[in-house]
């Protein structure tokens, strides 16, 4: 007999079609000989959402964020790599993160800006080799897991069947 004031819960559906995308973002990295898809896991992660409206929504902005603190990284990288001065990512990259929510701000896409900020932030600190490739490469990787969180919340049991895109 189950005890009412002892729940047993179980993975609800948003849980495990969650894990499902990871595990396809894993198996996909590995067929690929791709190091570590940790940006195209935590986007698969942060766009499942309890709906299919949901996830194109917050994908779209997840996008949208990410594609504004890319080219904004590439920008400041391209400009700390002809600046002659030294410690000039010291000062670029708060003028980088002005940019940033100030072109959000600009094309009136306000929510994306924290997480468009955030983008830019780890891309500035987090490059190793070519600045360029690493900014295209993230931005790509995390396009691939909001795509593949969308398939998979769309295909896996559609929280809203009659619901059309």
């Amino acid at each position: 007999m189950i005890d009412p004031r002892h729940p047993v819960y179980i993975p609800g559906l948003r849980n495990l079609k969650t894990a499902l995308a990871v595990l396809i973002i894993l198996i996909l990295a590995k067929l690929l000989d791709y190091p570590a898809p940790m940006y195209a896991s935590i986007a698969a992660v942060t766009t499942m959402q309890d709906s299919i409206a949901h996830s194109i929504s917050y994908g779209k902005m997840r996008i949208m964020a990410t594609v504004i603190g890319g080219l904004i990284s590439i920008l400041i990288l391209y400009a700390i790599s002809h600046i002659p001065v030294e410690s000039n990512a010291v000062l670029l990259i708060p003028i980088g993160i002005i940019l940033t929510i100030l072109l959000c701000n600009i094309i009136h896409f306000k929510e994306a800006s924290g997480l468009a900020t955030v983008v830019f932030v780890i891309i500035m600190m987090q490059y190793t080799g070519d600045p360029y490739a690493y900014a295209l490469i993230r931005t790509a990787e995390t396009i691939v897991g909001i795509i593949i969180a969308f398939i998979i919340n769309r295909c896996v049991v559609s929280p809203e069947p009659s619901e059309s895109i």
